[in-house]
C-alpha cells in the first residue's frame, strides 16, 4: 500500500513538473508586439505544434505577458492544433477593425483569439521587454520567452529553429514587414538551402595571363544534407552586365558527398585572363535540390593589373590657338579594349587628379582619345574621339564615342604604335 501511494505521488509529480509529450511540443514561434498598423488590433502571438503525430486541444490554455493572463479561445475552426500546424492568436478587435494580415495568413493556419480586449495587462509593450508565457489547461507553464525591443516597427520577433530552445540566440527580428503570421518564419532555415557564403581571389591583384585562384565557400544553411552540387565562375569581360556562356572561366567538379546542415565547404577554381581591367565576377552555384535560389550567386570585383605601357600619352596640346582648348591625346597600345572607368590623370602635382570616367567606358584596341577641359575641342576635331571635363570638380565626362584610328584628324601626329 505504501509502495502504491509512493508510485501515485511520483506520477502526480511528473504530471505537474513535466507536461505531456503533446503539450510540451507546443511552442511560441512569433510575437508581433509593435505592429505597423493599429496598436489596438494588430498585435499577435503565434504558436506552433512541433509534433509529427499529436494533435493538441488548446481549450483552457492561457497566454500571459507576465502580469495578466488571457484564455485562448476559438475563432471559427475550434481549438485543436494539428501536427506541424501554426496557431495564430489575434487580438479580438482585429476581425472587426483591421485587415492588416488578411493577404498573408494561409488557409491552413489555425486562427485563435483571446477572451479579453487586449493581450495581457493592456497590450504588448513596445518600450519594455515582456515575458510571454504559454500556460496549459492544468495551469502549468509550457514555454516562456522574453522578447527584445530592438525591432523596427512592423517587424516581429521570430524563432529561428522551432525544435531548439528559447534562448535569445534562437530568436531574431523578422526579415519581412508584418512578420509571417501563420506560416514559416522568415528567419527559419529551409529544408534545403545551399548558399554561397564568400569568394576571394589569390593573388588579390593578379597580372594578365597569370593563374588566378578563386576560393569559394559554400554553406549548408538548410535543415537537411545536400549533395550533387557544383560551382562555376563567370567574368563579365564585355561590361554588358550579363554573364554569357563564353564568359564562363572555370567550373568545379560535382560534389557527391552530402554536406551536413550548418557545415561549409571551400573549393578552388583556377583560371586566367588575357586582358587587364576591373571586371565584375560571379560565382554561381548549381544544385538540383534548393528551396532558396536567391543565395546561389555571389558577385564581386576582379582587378587585373595593367602594364605601364598599355595606355600612353601620345600628344599634348599645351599652347593652343587663341580661343582654342588645351588637350591631351592618349593611345591604347594593346590588342584588346581597355575600360577607362576610374582611371585618372594629373600634372606634376599628383595630389590633384582628374577621374576619366565614373562609369564603364572602353577605348578600342590601338585607338586614341582626346582629353580636354573645354568642349570646343569637339568642334575643332569633329571626327576625333574626345573626353571633356565638366568644369566642376575633377570628374571628366565623355563627349563623343570612339572611332577607329584611321579616322583620326590630320592635325594629330601619326606616330607609330
Amino acid at each position: 500500500m505504501k509502495a502504491k501511494f509512493l508510485f501515485n505521488l511520483l506520477f502526480l509529480f511528473s504530471l505537474l513538473v513535466f507536461p505531456s509529450r503533446g503539450q510540451a511540443q507546443i511552442i511560441l514561434s512569433e510575437i508581433m508586439f509593435d505592429p505597423a498598423g493599429s496598436e489596438y488590433y494588430d498585435e499577435f502571438i503565434e504558436i506552433y505544434n512541433t509534433s509529427q503525430s499529436d494533435t493538441v486541444d488548446l481549450s483552457g490554455w492561457q497566454i500571459s505577458d507576465g502580469v495578466a493572463a488571457d484564455f485562448i479561445i476559438a475563432h471559427v475552426a475550434g481549438t485543436k492544433i494539428a501536427p506541424g500546424q501554426f496557431g495564430l492568436i489575434l487580438d479580438p478587435g482585429y476581425f472587426e477593425h483591421s485587415n492588416q494580415y488578411d493577404d498573408l495568413i494561409p488557409q491552413n493556419a489555425l486562427i485563435l483569439t483571446i477572451d479579453n480586449s487586449s493581450f495581457g495587462s493592456g497590450g504588448l509593450s513596445n518600450s519594455t521587454p515582456e515575458t510571454i508565457i504559454l500556460i496549459n489547461s492544468t495551469g502549468d507553464t509550457v514555454v516562456q520567452y522574453l522578447y527584445s525591443i530592438d525591432n523596427e516597427s512592423g517587424h516581429s520577433d521570430e524563432k529561428i529553429r522551432m525544435t531548439d530552445d528559447d534562448s535569445p540566440a534562437n530568436w531574431a527580428n523578422s526579415k519581412q514587414m508584418n512578420g509571417t503570421p501563420g506560416f514559416r518564419n522568415s528567419v527559419s532555415p529551409l529544408n534545403f538551402d545551399l548558399e554561397l557564403a564568400s569568394i576571394f581571389f589569390s593573388p588579390l591583384k593578379p597580372n594578365r595571363d597569370q593563374t588566378i585562384t578563386a576560393n569559394v565557400s559554400v554553406k549548408n544553411s538548410g535543415l537537411n544534407p545536400v549533395a550533387g552540387f557544383s560551382g562555376s565562375l563567370f567574368v563579365d569581360t564585355d561590361y554588358d552586365k550579363y554573364y554569357s556562356e563564353n564568359e564562363l572561366f572555370a567550373s568545379s567538379e560535382t560534389f557527391s558527398t552530402p554536406l551536413p546542415p550548418n557545415d561549409s565547404l571551400l573549393f578552388a577554381l583556377q583560371f586566367s585572363l588575357d586582358r587587364s581591367g576591373v571586371f565584375s565576377a560571379a560565382a554561381i552555384l548549381k544544385t538540383t535540390n534548393d528551396d532558396n535560389p536567391l543565395n546561389d550567386s555571389l558577385f564581386t570585383r576582379l582587378a587585373i593589373n595593367f602594364s605601364a605601357s598599355d595606355v600612353v600619352i601620345n600628344e599634348i596640346m599645351y599652347a593652343p590657338f587663341s580661343g582654342g582648348s588645351e588637350w591631351i591625346e592618349i593611345c591604347n597600345r594593346q590588342s584588346f579594349s581597355i575600360n577607362l572607368q576610374e582611371w585618372s590623370f594629373s600634372d606634376q602635382d599628383s595630389s590633384e587628379r582628374s577621374i576619366l570616367s565614373i562609369a564603364p567606358f572602353e577605348i578600342s584596341p590601338q585607338s586614341y582619345a582626346l582629353i580636354s577641359a573645354d568642349s570646343s575641342v569637339i568642334t575643332e576635331f569633329k571626327q576625333h574621339f574626345c573626353l571633356k571635363t565638366t568644369g566642376t570638380g575633377n570628374t571628366l565626362n565623355f563627349a563623343k564615342s570612339f572611332f577607329p584610328r584611321q579616322r583620326r584628324q590630320r592635325r594629330c601626329d601619326h606616330h607609330s604604335i
